[in-house]
């Protein structure tokens, strides 16, 4: 037996409860078992536990903490016999939490520092188009109720901050790329590893972020106010009308790739969609809505599903079918002037965030880059 038993108070009436639930016979084994004593004191085996635990500790003569030298605390007779089949040091409890508390405070310092060597001041009038679109549409997604920072990004699960999930996370780093956004301290930090530089990594869509705002603001709800009102007044048409037509172009391509992700996942074909599929979507778009787009993307599709099950191709060979298939019939639509019927959205599909800033409040129409041509909506 490697067990040293210490109880608090030998007068108390507990203390034989200790001796009886910690007692060993002459082979090493628990003379007793937790149900025979519980019968016997008339109590739970939960009551018994919480009365040893608060009475008496249990201490090993044969494992210590590699830190602070400390005997092993067991817990249980569960833990006691699992330490048996151990062979070395631990790390004990207070160790462990110790470590962990000094871990805390080096990711938060870490944190602090990006934040104290940040000089950038935050303002509606220094934002680009691109960059008011996103950063609206990031607070519209993921500000907080008291509009004091943004949440985890992934939390709000409701609503789409944009149309593909990829394209979410590149608007995340931009936006952290060019100090909009920064880590907020008060961020869960088991999702931040500290690195041997001094630095750290970190789950992008898992912290939360605030405002570096210029002090020309009270508070982040006047901040939002003023993006507000300077996104909706019309004037970024007037000042940046060809940064306007690039983002719209960027984000009704988006839309494409988001639903054909959606369209080849529906059939369990994956695809990563490359330069050549950018080049037929742009290309589509020169003349067709997203809506329209949608029609080509959906027989694509299908009809790569079909090949798939027809030819028992391998699922890459099908999707990879999809490229050519759009492109062949956008050249027969066009060839024979085709009205295209235009497709509706999906629900798992909805308008998202960044669609919502840019053709509602921004262009002043309703999901106008859904049914509309980029050259009608502009």
């Amino acid at each position: 037996m490697s067990l040293e038993l210490d109880i608090f108070d030998l007068e108390s009436p507990n203390a034989e409860l200790c001796q009886l639930y910690w007692g060993f016979d002459d082979e090493g084994e628990f003379k007793l078992s937790v149900k025979q004593i519980s019968e016997n004191f008339g109590i739970s085996s939960a009551e018994l536990l919480k009365i040893v635990k608060s009475n008496c500790c249990a201490f090993s003569t044969s494992v210590f903490c590699d830190c602070c030298g400390e005997a092993y605390v067991y817990a249980n007779r569960s833990d006691y016999i699992n330490q048996q089949k151990y062979n070395g040091n631990i790390t004990c409890e207070d160790c462990i939490n110790e470590a962990q508390q000094s871990e805390s405070l080096r990711k938060k310092a870490a944190i602090q520092a990006i934040i104290d060597n940040n000089d950038y001041e935050l303002s509606v009038g220094a934002l680009t188009v691109k960059q008011a679109v996103f950063l609206y549409a990031l607070i519209r997604h993921s500000a907080n109720e008291n509009l004091t920072g943004l949440n985890e990004f992934r939390l709000n699960t409701s609503e789409l901050f944009s149309p593909d999930k990829d394209y979410s996370i590149k608007v995340l780093k931009e936006l952290h790329d060019q100090d909009t956004i920064l880590i907020d301290p008060d961020s869960e930090l088991e999702h931040i590893t500290l690195l041997e530089n001094g630095g750290f990594q970190y789950y992008i869509d898992r912290v939360k972020w605030f405002l570096p705002l210029s002090n020309a603001y009270k508070n982040m709800n006047q901040f939002i106010s003023e993006l507000d009102n300077s996104i909706t007044s019309m004037s970024f048409i007037d000042d940046a009308y060809e940064e306007v037509v690039e983002l719209c172009k960027e984000v009704s391509l988006q839309e494409c790739i988001g639903y054909l992700n959606f369209v080849l996942s529906k059939h369990q074909l994956n695809f990563n969609p490359g330069e050549k599929t950018i080049l037929a979507i742009n290309k589509a778009l020169e003349r067709y809505s997203v809506s329209q787009v949608y029609n080509f993307i959906w027989r694509a599709g299908r009809d790569a599903a079909a090949y798939y099950m027809r030819s028992h191709v391998p699922k890459k060979q099908a999707a990879n079918t999809v490229v050519g298939s759009i492109e062949r019939q956008i050249e027969r639509a066009e060839a024979n002037d085709w009205e295209v019927t235009a497709y509706r959205r999906v629900y798992s599909l909805q308008q998202s965030q960044v669609s919502r800033v840019l053709f509602n409040l921004l262009l002043h129409t309703d999901d106008g880059g859904f049914g509309l041509t980029i050259d009608k909506l502009l």
